[in-house]
């Protein structure tokens, strides 16, 4: 895959850089996201020295890779397409007033899910950016929900009654 020259967006703190991509990659589980640099262009990357993965950054200038010495995060955010957007293409909330506290929002591990109705028999369910969901399970108010496994990242959160039909929803962000 090969881009020409960046495209630079005008939205955000810091602003972000676009590469382009010649095609779509469909990606499916774990994956990596890295470059090759083939010229002396320079390439616009993002370092957060707030979250330390110096052991996941690997570089190579010669015959081998080797880990970095800088203690921080490389900020690459790739861009997905889904067949559908699991956020634009969310209904309004419902005109009821009925409304879905998460906490704590941003999450780290756990999240507990609370709304003001009793729903016997109500299903959470968790959706990612992607639209794949990665949670589903019968709701009980004063029990958390396990996030750790989760990346971080925003997510959807339904709360559908026993018969299916949701009766709210809120987004959650994940953050370590």
């Amino acid at each position: 895959f090969s881009f020409s020259s960046p495209e630079y967006r005008d939205h955000g703190l810091n602003k972000f850089v676009e590469y382009p991509l010649d095609s779509t990659i469909w990606v499916e589980g774990t994956f990596y996201v890295g470059w090759t640099q083939t010229s002396a262009a320079n390439m616009n990357l993002g370092f957060d020295r707030n979250r330390n993965n110096a052991n996941k950054i690997f570089f190579k200038t010669g015959p081998s890779w080797q880990a970095t010495q800088q203690q921080g995060s490389l900020m690459i955010r790739p861009v997905f397409v889904a067949a559908q957007d699991p956020f634009t293409g969310l209904e309004e909330p419902l005109a009821n007033g009925s409304e879905l506290l998460l906490f704590p929002n941003p999450a780290n591990d756990q999240v507990w899910i609370r709304h003001a109705a009793p729903l016997p028999g109500a299903i959470a369910e968790v959706v990612d950016a992607t639209g794949r969901m990665v949670h589903r399970s019968t709701w009980v108010q004063e029990a958390p929900l396990t996030t750790a496994s989760w990346s971080n990242g925003l997510y959807t959160v339904r709360l559908l009654d026993a018969t299916g039909v949701p009766q709210a929803w809120s987004r959650l962000m994940i953050a370590r």
